[in-house]
């Protein structure tokens, strides 16, 4: 957030235009809003446009999000997150996460227990009403900020669902009656992931790397990813952020390359 540049004492609202793409070809747009008010209550909304490629066909669907929480400058600070994605007659997933922040001068610890409410379109030919799951995940993050303004951070994610989502991809029944987008789509569910986040903080910036393992729900394929992300203060008004990045798959034996670029504005 911009509490990271050296800005004013009041927090300035902020209005973030965020573009991804990557060699497979999918694509995502979104814009996003974070304002800390005069109480030191955080709030965050915002909408993302994103164009997959599927099994057969583009695949269009949207994410909406809503965050509120308390101030993030105090030694103990709380979000509630509402998250809703939707693909046309392939999936709608619902979520709902909780966050708490617990900080020391030197680090940081958090917890994120989180709910998803998971619908799985079949076939329009298809007499029956769609298959209906949940999922109950936990985040968990450590923070380390060293000398220098150097940071590293360590987080473990896992999920559990209330159906076997890998039933989806080796029974014959549920390949037929699903839809080909919802097949495509319900691939990126995760089982569980870490992450390992190395950060520099720069005068007007910072640049970080981050390196991730996930395993999905649906074919326990593992996808590895590496980042580099770069953020820079243009002006008191303007930060750019720009991250390249590649993820592959040893089972599959096939590699993607990606970037995101975004520009923040801020109003005081």
């Amino acid at each position: 957030m911009a509490d990271i540049f050296d800005i004013p004492e009041k927090d300035p609202t902020e209005i973030t235009l965020n573009h991804y793409r990557d060699t497979e070809d999918n694509q995502e747009t979104g814009l996003s809003f974070y304002q800390i008010s005069d109480n030191q209550v955080q709030l965050s909304m915002g909408h993302t446009q994103l164009n997959s490629q599927g099994l057969t066909a583009k695949i269009e669907s949207n994410k909406q999000f809503l965050m509120i929480g308390t101030s993030p400058y105090e030694d103990l600070s709380a979000t509630l997150m509402f998250d809703h994605w939707k693909a046309d007659n392939a999936l709608r997933i619902d979520t709902t996460e909780i966050k708490l922040i617990i900080a020391t001068e030197s680090s940081q610890f958090s917890i994120s227990p989180q709910s998803r409410s998971i619908e799985l379109y079949l076939k329009e030919a298809i007499q029956k009403d769609n298959i209906n799951l949940s999922s109950q995940g936990l985040f968990l993050q450590y923070q380390y900020f060293a000398e220098s303004n150097v940071s590293f951070s360590l987080s473990h994610q896992n999920h559990k669902y209330s159906k076997d989502l890998a039933a989806a991809a080796t029974n014959p029944f549920l390949l037929f009656i699903l839809q080909p987008a919802t097949l495509s789509l319900a691939s990126g569910l995760e089982k569980k992931s870490s992450a390992l986040n190395i950060s520099k903080l720069l005068s007007n910036g910072s640049i970080s790397f981050m390196h991730k393992v996930s395993t999905s729900a649906f074919d326990n394929t593992k996808l590895k990813s590496y980042s580099i992300d770069w953020q820079r203060l243009v002006n008191p008004d303007i930060a750019l952020n720009f991250s390249i990045g590649q993820s592959s798959s040893d089972e599959s034996n096939t590699t993607s390359e990606f970037y995101n670029i975004s520009i923040t504005y801020y109003f005081y």
